[in-house]
């Protein structure tokens, strides 16, 4: 854990929206629609994660969802370590594909936070000098169905979840089949807030979406 977990302002807002990140540069104005009306109906956190755009589109991308996020959203950028600057976002996210955590942080310094996409069994060094973490699957999940594929995790539960909070430490949203019937278990278990991949983003109406879930949290928030 790094020098920024003193200062709790740089953390990711409670519900964080992921892109699909198979997109093409064909797709990305219906993304960005998308992105405006779930950002109308409240939606403050994007994680930008398309592999498939070249930088240029990425970039262009990349800027068009932190207008539409406007100043008090956040925009995380994964893994385009070399054009975090020029994106403007709010915090360089990794996986396990990305650069190692320590090599991300020479070309963006010690002040950006850097999180990690985690597993329960990710190596621990995978994640050092991360400062937050999206840990997956909770429940199972429409994007992930086949346990016979070779990317298939089994899903954690709340109490294995809990378990992977009280192992590492680091600030935590859960990702992957959070819904109404565990994210108030979740929260109390130690979650820092959720991450959604398709719930808002890859909806055809992500501002309905957008509502409901923000609706969860506001469950979330007064289950205390």
């Amino acid at each position: 854990m790094s020098r920024l977990v003193a200062n709790q302002d740089w953390t990711p807002p409670p519900l964080v929206a992921l892109t699909p990140g198979n997109l093409t540069l064909a797709d990305c104005a219906a993304l960005v629609q998308r992105c405006e009306a779930a950002v109308a109906a409240g939606l403050r956190g994007v994680l930008l994660r398309e592999r498939c755009l070249f930088d240029r589109d990425f970039l262009a991308l990349a800027g068009e969802l932190r207008r539409k996020l406007g100043a008090g959203g956040w925009l995380g950028i994964h893994d385009r370590a070399h054009l975090f600057a020029a994106c403007d976002g709010d915090a360089l996210h990794l996986g396990w594909w990305s650069l190692e955590p320590s090599a991300a942080r020479t070309l963006v310094g010690e002040a950006v936070p850097i999180g990690f996409s985690a597993h329960a069994d990710d190596p621990q060094q995978n994640r050092q000098g991360c400062d937050y973490l999206l840990l997956a699957p909770v429940a199972a999940t429409r994007s992930h169905p086949d346990p016979e594929a070779v990317d298939w995790r089994a899903p954690l539960g709340v109490d294995g979840f809990e378990s992977e909070l009280r192992r590492d430490g680091r600030p935590t949203w859960a990702l992957g089949g959070v819904d109404a019937t565990n994210a108030a278990a979740l929260r109390r278990a130690g979650a820092k807030g959720i991450a959604v991949l398709g719930a808002i983003l890859g909806q055809s109406d992500p501002g309905t979406a957008a509502r409901g879930t923000a609706a969860l949290l506001d469950a979330w928030e007064n289950d205390r």
